[in-house]
């Protein structure tokens, strides 16, 4: 509580911890709020804006997977490409963001570029259709292949000290 305040600056959400209900006050033991500078857990639980983004993200993918890898790869360098054309506004966004210095910052301007052609190729290699040996007494004339297909939906929790680079890098393999 801070200068009169009768309420807690932040409210105390449920929790699960093995599928049980705890409240926020269990878990960080400051009874059910959370002070500035305490570094203690915060409230969790999921909003109903993140259940919007999810839904909407997996309508996206199921027109997205049906799109050939090249398509998909020309988009993100389209994007990776804006983003290049963009990089002083990265760059002020990380200087102000985390506070590194502009020399630091060029870093998470400058990268999706190669970072979408690395993965590309990486991600080329490894859809590509793979043959699979049988063994002939147990599979007569029979042939098989693995085929790697979307999976859906991910969650990327990046990192605080790299808040562009931490989130396109992973993302790019996903997306491809």
């Amino acid at each position: 509580m801070r200068r009169g305040r009768s309420r807690p600056l932040v409210e105390a959400a449920p929790a699960e911890v093995s599928g049980s209900a705890v409240s926020e006050a269990h878990l960080n033991g400051n009874g059910g709020h959370t002070e500035p500078g305490h570094h203690g857990p915060l409230a969790t639980g999921v909003s109903e804006e993140a259940r919007r983004a999810v839904a909407r993200a997996r309508a996206a993918q199921q027109r997205w997977k049906l799109e050939p890898l090249s398509t998909r790869i020309a988009a993100l360098t389209r994007a990776a490409k804006s983003m290049l054309r963009r990089r002083a506004e990265v760059i002020a966004f990380v200087v102000d963001e985390v506070g590194k210095v502009e020399a630091e910052a060029v870093f998470e301007a400058l990268g999706p570029l190669d970072a979408v052609k690395g993965w590309a190729r990486v991600v080329e290699e490894a859809t590509a259709r793979r043959h699979v040996r049988l063994n002939p007494i147990n599979f007569p004339r029979k042939k098989a292949h693995v085929d790697l297909v979307p999976r859906g939906v991910v969650g990327i929790i990046a990192p605080w000290n790299y808040p562009v680079a931490g989130l396109y890098r992973p993302t790019l393999p996903a997306l491809l």
